[in-house]
C-alpha cells in the first residue's frame, strides 16, 4: 500500500519506536525503500579542531555549549522516485520520509519568485564529549595594596583551575530534491563548489540564482 509515492505500514502494524539519529540509521531507512525514494549520493566535510597541528590541543575557544562541537558535516541528497513538484506533497513526502527518527529542525520546501526553495531535514548524531580543565597561577605584586583591593582584586598568589565540557556531534542534512534529475545536478553544483554553501550562484537559462533557489533552473542547466 502506498500513498504519495511512500509505501505505508498496514493499519496492524505497530507503530515504529523512535530511534536515535544516527548516520547509519538515516541512511538505512532512506534506502529501505528505493520503490519510492533515490538516493543520489552524500557529501562529507571533516572538520579540524586542532591547534598548530597537534590534536592533543582542541580548538576549544570555539566551542558551542549549545550546539557542541562538529567532527564531520553530511549532506544526503534524495529524491522521490516520482517527480514531486508541488511544494505542499514534497513536504509530505518529506515528513513521511524518516519515520521514527525525530530531525533537530526542518526547512519547508516553497515556491517563491518562481523557484524552489529545497525542503531539508536537520540531525544531530551524538559522537561522544570532550573536557578540558585548564589551571592557572595568578600572582598580583602592588605597592598600594588598599586600592587593589577596593578594585576587587588581592596581592600574592591565586590559583585558577576551570573546566570546559561538551558534546561531540555529527551533524547531517538530507536535502529532499523534486526528481532526480535536478537533484543530481544539485548533488554535482555542491560536490564542485563545498564552500559556497547555500550563496553558490549557478547560471541557468542566462540567470544567475541562488543555489537553494535554483531546483527547477537545475533542470535547464
Amino acid at each position: 500500500m502506498t500513498e504519495n509515492g511512500i509505501a505505508r505500514r498496514p493499519d496492524s502494524s505497530p507503530i515504529p519506536k523512535e530511534t536515535e539519529a544516527t548516520l547509519k540509521s538515516i541512511r538505512e531507512t532512506l534506502r529501505a525503500n528505493p520503490d519510492s525514494v533515490v538516493y543520489i549520493g552524500e557529501l562529507a566535510t571533516q572538520k579540524d579542531h586542532s591547534s598548530g597541528g597537534d590534536p592533543l590541543f582542541t580548538d576549544m575557544a570555539n566551542l558551542d555549549e549549545k550546539n557542541g562541537m562538529i567532527l564531520e558535516e553530511i549532506k544526503i541528497f534524495v529524491a522521490p522516485k516520482v517527480p514531486t513538484f508541488p511544494a505542499g506533497k514534497l513536504n509530505k513526502f518529506m515528513d513521511e520520509l524518516i519515520p521514527g527518527i525525530k530531525p533537530r529542525y526542518v526547512e519547508r520546501a516553497r515556491w517563491y519568485t518562481g523557484a524552489l526553495d529545497i525542503g531539508k531535514l536537520h540531525f544531530t548524531e551524538d559522537l561522544g564529549s570532550i573536557e578540558e580543565t585548564t589551571s592557572a597561577t595568578v600572582t598580583i605584586a602592588s605597592n598600594d595594596q588598599e586600592t587593589v583591593r577596593r578594585a576587587g582584586l588581592f596581592t600574592g598568589e591565586t590559583q585558577l583551575e576551570s573546566t570546559h565540557k561538551n558534546h561531540l556531534e555529527r551533524k547531517i542534512e538530507v536535502w529532499i530534491c523534486p526528481d532526480q534529475t535536478s537533484g543530481r545536478k544539485a548533488f554535482e553544483y555542491r560536490r564542485q563548489n563545498p564552500d559556497k554553501f547555500d550563496y553558490g550562484m549557478l547560471p541557468a537559462s542566462g540567470v544567475r540564482a541562488r543555489l537553494t533557489n535554483a531546483v527547477e533552473l537545475f533542470r535547464s542547466v
